[in-house]
């Protein structure tokens, strides 16, 4: 049986780790899982916590737990997080310890990519054995580096054997995203599904709002970011799905500008924005003369 298919102990799990209910994932009593299942519950539960912030509540019982490659690889991307740059190399020494465990080629994958080391990262991800995680981490990278046809490639040659699983079908959303269009509708019909799931979370509300902007449902988006923001108003995905609809609908976003800063300073949207308002300094500086004479 597929570890993660409707009728295994790790799919409710499984589900909601992907689609940032992590909450829901550490929820979960695993104790009854058979012992292979419980390993992988129990990684899923560290990465959960990893995810929320608790980097070193995940580490402390990582080190405290039997060693595995998985949590191994688990262990050294939480270090990672904490801003250990020996994490990078030790990763690395996993992976070739360990080319055919799955967290293993994922994590690294991960950490290697965010050192900017995509082809090294794709190099990697690409020696899985049937991981939808590892391709849906190579979609990201293609987007990232703005090739949505490697992206597509990467989508179509999973389909074959990976449609209907929602690792897949979020992957597919994403590609859709970028491609536009028409296949906004696409992405909608999957970001609304898994926002109305019971493992619905504020990730998913958002997907799904940030579609029905894209679609021009102005009102529903607002609906859906009210919705979240009286789940999780900390939540910096929010925040600046609540600034673009503020601004489509005309309204004031420094609120919500306020509260990004509080809780992500370096957000992208924040940096962006400062870099614009520094342009406009020097552009207004640099023509000043010329327009104080009108």
């Amino acid at each position: 049986m597929d570890p993660f298919s409707d009728n295994s102990e790790l799919f409710h799990i499984y589900k909601a780790f992907f689609t940032g209910a992590y909450e829901t994932v550490l929820a979960v009593d695993s104790t009854h899982f058979s012992e292979v299942n419980q390993e992988k519950a129990f990684v899923y539960k560290l990465r959960s916590k990893l995810a929320l912030g608790d980097i070193d509540e995940a580490i402390a019982e990582l080190q405290s737990s039997p060693t595995t490659p998985s949590t191994s690889a688990t262990l050294v991307y939480a270090m990672y997080l904490k801003g250990d740059r020996q994490a990078v190399t030790e990763i690395e020494s996993l992976v070739h310890q360990n080319e055919d465990n799955e967290i293993v080629l994922v994590l690294a994958g991960i950490i290697l990519a965010n050192e900017g080391r995509y082809g090294e990262a794709l190099q990697v991800l690409n020696g899985h054995q049937g991981s939808l995680e590892a391709i849906s981490v190579i979609v990201r990278i293609h987007l990232g580096n703005n090739n949505t046809e490697a992206a597509f490639k990467e989508i179509q040659a999973a389909k074959k054997w990976a449609q209907d699983n929602i690792i897949y079908n979020l992957a597919e959303a994403w590609v859709c995203c970028r491609i536009g269009g028409e296949k906004f509708q696409q992405a909608y019909y999957i970001f609304e599904e898994q926002a109305q799931s019971s493992e619905s979370s504020v990730r998913s509300i958002v997907s799904q709002a940030i579609t029905e902007l894209q679609l021009g449902r102005i009102p529903e988006a607002q609906d859906n970011i009210q919705r979240a923001l009286e789940i999780n108003s900390q939540d910096p995905d929010v925040l600046t799905a609540a600034i673009t609809c503020a601004i489509l609908m005309d309204k004031p976003v420094e609120e919500y500008e306020s509260a990004l800063e509080s809780v992500d300073p370096s957000n992208r949207y924040l940096q962006d924005l400062k870099e614009k308002e520094e342009l406009f300094e020097r552009v207004s500086a640099k023509y000043a003369d010329q327009i104080s004479g009108y």
